[in-house]
């Protein structure tokens, strides 16, 4: 082989070298993202006083990963706008429920975001209070 050759290999032998090496150093995940250990069956929402016509408006459950935050979207019935929601809570052990309150919600559609922290481990339903 002539010299330029053989310096065009071992460039070539370097970089996949440097290639596989990074490729190997990327951190695997023992799962697919939102397969974790935290099963939620359903979001269920109850609202004492029937706030915004919150009452009974459960949601669809979620898979996902530990200690992961998950954002729940719920849109008030049509009905009973205007209206304000002054907290929104959980009781569900290891959950916590974040959410800008109080709000007002003066026409329809309005959009009520509630972020919930997952816990590490879980599996069963997610109980929302809304007043």
């Amino acid at each position: 082989m002539p010299p330029a050759a053989i310096g065009a290999v071992v460039v070539v032998v370097i970089i996949l070298v440097i290639i596989v090496g990074l490729a190997a150093s990327i951190p695997r995940s023992t799962s697919p993202p939102g397969s974790g250990a935290v099963v939620v069956t359903q979001v269920v929402v109850t609202s004492p006083d029937n706030a915004c016509g919150f009452q009974g408006d459960n949601q669809p459950g979620f898979n996902a990963d530990s200690g992961a935050w998950k954002t729940l979207l719920l849109a008030p019935n049509s009905a009973a706008i205007p209206c304000t929601i002054s907290s929104v809570s959980t009781n569900t052990s290891g959950f916590h429920a974040v959410a800008s309150v109080p709000m007002s919600f003066t026409m329809f559609p309005q959009i009520l975001g509630i972020t919930v922290i997952c816990p590490s481990a879980y599996n069963g339903a997610l109980n929302v209070t809304i007043t």
